[in-house]
């Protein structure tokens, strides 16, 4: 036999690599390779084929018994509901996704962790009882749940549990006994409701510690614990890849209790986008992390709305609990509108970071960036900070507190043993005349002074002698020379004046002409563009919305 020749085998050698490099760029990057896959929870079979809208799979346990490959898209019907949990069988990898989203025309599809009741039987002295059996008491085990009443205007109350059926006494609330809700209602439940949700499944989303998942344009509802979590039969691990946007997740858990998450989860190169999260008894968006030996960077929250929140309205970051020692580093929290009623007798944080670990450093949070946004009606605080390595809270509007409260209600909270936090180029406004022994301040702190670097801020308080600034003792609107001179806060900073803000009630916070706003900020790193879109200019406005000149500002 004919030996070939270094050249020749030089050559061929080559060629092979070439082939197998062609064929990993094409399996990368030609859609070909990807699958579309369709569930109808109407007019779907799960013994089709599921490739085409003609031959869609039914129900969410065949998604759940498939794997898929790096690319696939999974198309839920729009206007169909599923009363299963979605648990993620595969990851996708670095370059491409997998996808959970929706196709179709009408409402997004629905993914619920309950089941529903619509037929009641009255059992005397107003009190129903549900037709049909409803397995779980949402109220037993480590995960409580309320039931949630559904009006025939589709607005939502939370129910009250009761431990027994002789302890109903009002409309709403509610107990489980063998098999069967119990109710109270004065008018009958079969007229009054078009139906009541029953938690009965943990997570509307299991993501299963899988990689590389996209899930975008969901509705997730009525959850005991969370509507996206983490495997919580395991401590989280270190994982990559994860994007939620265009999606509606709420009603989780018990107000009453502070149970229930939005989403709880923790992913090195995560974006949260576009989404609406309200009415989760615990955390609207929990990033507390239940692992070690880790650190997630890269994570952007954007463009969100958080309101009606019982602990934390929209996101809790803490680590360094119990053993563990996973940390953050890079953080961006921008473009976000957080709100709560202004009147709520709960008291909740709309963003609280926390590290437990601030002496032993097995833990850090570093870099979190919170920038153009809106912050309304706090009623604990707007932003909570405590045992944080560094936080640059800049360039938000922060309006008005809670009416009800007695104690200190704040716009942001430097809690103790923080290293580093810098609050610039933000607005703290606040119309209430009576502080209620504290509430209604902008900005109080315990960490030491010298590591609060605050200036370029715009105070204004209609009552121009109540507190604004707490460090020790406290300052009000006229004694902001006081906080330069003894605080060395606030040197650059405007005079205390009002904003002059378009039209708050409406939620148009844009300046008006002659706003004491306009100009007077600095140009600061890390921020690119403010609440509606527009470029900070070299000397920025204060506050979540760059002055741009119109006809009519």
């Amino acid at each position: 036999m004919k030996l070939l020749s270094p050249l020749c085998t030089y050559f061929i050698e080559m060629a092979k690599r070439v082939c197998m490099i062609l064929f990993f760029l094409l399996n990368t990057f030609n859609p070909a390779f990807a699958t579309n896959y369709y569930v109808n929870s109407i007019a779907g079979n799960d013994a089709s084929k599921g490739r085409s809208e003609a031959t869609a799979w039914k129900s969410i346990s065949k998604v759940n018994s498939k794997q898929f490959e790096a690319g696939d898209t999974i198309y839920f019907k729009r206007g169909c509901v599923w009363r299963e949990t979605l648990s993620v069988p595969s990851s996708g990898d670095q370059f491409k996704n997998i996808v959970f989203s929706n196709y179709g025309k009408g409402p997004k599809p629905k993914i619920l962790a309950s089941s529903e009741v619509k037929s009641w039987i009255k059992q005397g002295d107003n009190k129903w009882k549900s037709l049909g059996s409803i397995p779980l008491d949402p109220y037993n085990g480590y995960f409580k749940a309320e039931i949630f009443f559904i009006f025939p205007d589709d607005s939502v109350a939370w129910g009250k549990h009761k431990l027994t059926s002789g302890d109903l006494t009002e409309d709403l609330d509610w107990t489980w006994t063998s098999n069967a809700v119990y109710i109270y209602s004065k008018n009958d439940p079969n007229l009054q409701y078009s139906g009541v949700e029953v938690p009965q499944r943990q997570q509307c989303i299991n993501l299963k510690n899988k990689s590389h998942i996209h899930i975008n344009g969901l509705n997730l509802f009525y959850s005991r614990g969370s509507g996206v979590s983490y495997d919580w039969s395991q401590d989280m691990m270190n994982l990559y890849g994860l994007i939620i946007e265009n999606s509606q997740i709420a009603y989780c858990g018990s107000k009453y209790l502070f149970c229930g998450y939005g989403t709880e989860m923790a992913y090195s190169d995560m974006t949260i986008r576009n989404d609406t999260i309200h009415d989760c008894g615990r955390r609207g968006m929990s990033l507390d992390i239940y692992g070690s030996g880790f650190t997630i960077k890269n994570v952007l929250i954007e463009n969100c709305v958080f309101y009606s929140g019982f602990h934390t309205t929209g996101i809790d970051l803490s680590v360094g609990s119990g053993s563990y020692n996973a940390g953050y580093d890079g953080v961006v929290i921008r473009r976000n509108l957080f709100f709560d009623d202004p009147a709520t007798k709960s008291s909740s944080n709309q963003v609280f970071l926390q590290n437990y670990d601030y002496a032993g450093g097995g833990a850090t949070v570093n870099n979190i960036y919170i920038y153009s946004n809106i912050f309304k009606y706090p009623s604990f605080s707007s932003v909570m900070v405590e045992g944080i390595q560094s936080c640059y809270i800049y360039n938000n509007t922060f309006y008005n507190h809670n009416i009800t409260k007695s104690g200190s209600v704040t716009h942001i909270w430097i809690d103790a043993h923080n290293t580093s936090i810098k609050i610039k180029n933000n607005i703290f406004y606040s119309n209430l005349e009576n502080d209620h022994n504290g509430n209604g301040i902008a900005l109080m702190s315990l960490t030491p002074s010298s590591d609060v670097d605050a200036d370029y801020n715009l105070y204004y308080r209609v009552n121009k002698s109540l507190n604004i600034i707490n460090y020790k003792m406290t300052f009000n609107s006229a004694q902001l020379n006081a906080v330069r001179k003894l605080l060395k806060w606030e040197l650059n900073s405007p005079d205390t004046s009002d904003p002059l803000f378009k039209n708050p009630k409406r939620n148009d916070f844009t300046l008006k002409v002659g706003s004491p706003a306009i100009g007077a900020g600095i140009k600061l790193p890390g921020t690119t563009y403010d609440y509606s879109g527009n470029n900070f200019s070299s000397k920025p406005s204060l506050g979540a919305f760059e002055f741009i000149p119109k006809t009519g500002n």
